[in-house]
């Protein structure tokens, strides 16, 4: 189970797992998100686990933003930035990873 929760000041916290049972719910997350064209601030800190399917969805999700817009994602776990170096050695330019955690 995945939960995205509206913060206040515009971003999301994401919290749970995302794999292959709730693709489709993240999928229509992430096409609202995109929709808006701002991009915006996504806590994935408490995220236990994503499936590489997901890692690639949300890339996918910020190559859909116009220029100059991003997503940024906080303090992502190993199991996501071990996802995103491998697939995505050389970053995505609509996706910036803040790499808070060792």
């Amino acid at each position: 189970m995945v939960d995205i929760i509206a913060l206040s000041d515009g971003g999301w916290r994401v919290r749970g797992v995302i794999d292959v049972r709730n693709h489709d719910f993240w999928a229509a997350a992430l096409d609202r998100i995109a929709s808006g064209g701002r991009g915006g601030r996504m806590n994935v800190a408490d995220l236990r686990f994503v499936s590489v399917r997901a890692v690639a969805m949300l890339v996918a999700a910020s190559e859909r933003l116009p220029p100059g817009s991003h997503l940024r994602l906080i303090d992502p776990g190993p199991t996501f930035l071990r996802v995103f170096d491998t697939c995505w050695p050389s970053g995505v330019p609509g996706l910036l990873v803040d790499r808070t955690q060792p």
